[in-house]
């Protein structure tokens, strides 16, 4: 959801599908790739990564589609908002440009500005924030963290909706009415949140 009220309903992952060979826009709203970043990984693969995201990029703008590109930096929390910044700043310097960067959130409103500098670099870029199965509270420290970065625009946020109020229903501790409930509850403190710390 963005500030601007606009409700994205579907993305279609393409993190699995070989190739890019579509006759149509995949189904979904727009194409949505996750990637990983380690480390320990070789420039050659890093580069390998990005050429791929930069054709699909080039894909996705030439049937005028939004493009999405989730990164999951996989190292302490401490030092993950610096390596997710260097990592969007390569991205750029391959040709890897989305219209939306969807990052893990922080609790640390400096660095969570360090990571929108990266992203202000292609003056279009936004961000969405992820939520990783997180709790509630937790979400919304991200959101107070992020009211200060301009690039931040919205979220998107899943298991943490809906994942505790589907098990419990599924291994039969609440009865069917009750994730009716707390399912649509959950998104409203969600969006709550969101609303209270919009910058």
């Amino acid at each position: 959801v963005a500030d601007d009220g606009t409700l994205v309903t579907c993305a279609r992952r393409l993190e699995r599908i070989r190739g890019l060979e579509f006759e149509r826009l995949p189904p979904g709203d727009f194409p949505k790739v996750l990637v990983r970043h380690q480390a320990e990984w070789t420039d050659a693969i890093h580069h390998a990564q990005l050429d791929k995201l930069r054709a699909l990029g080039d894909w996705c703008r030439g049937n005028r589609s939004v493009f999405l590109v989730e990164v999951l930096v996989m190292t302490m929390d401490e030092e993950r908002p610096a390596v997710l910044a260097r990592v969007i700043r390569d991205a750029y310097a391959r040709g890897v440009v989305p219209d939306y960067w969807k990052v893990e959130g922080t609790t640390s409103a400096d660095a969570m500005a360090t990571v929108d500098a990266a992203v202000a670099e292609d003056p279009n870029a936004r961000v969405v924030i992820l939520g990783k199965a997180a709790s509630l509270d937790t979400i919304a420290a991200w959101f107070r963290a992020s009211a200060s970065a301009p690039r931040a625009v919205g979220f998107a946020i899943g298991r943490s909706v809906y994942w505790e109020p589907a098990a419990d229903h599924l291994s039969g501790s609440i009865d069917e009415t009750a994730p009716v409930q707390r399912i649509p509850d959950n998104y409203l403190r969600v969006m709550d949140a969101r609303t209270a710390h919009r910058h």
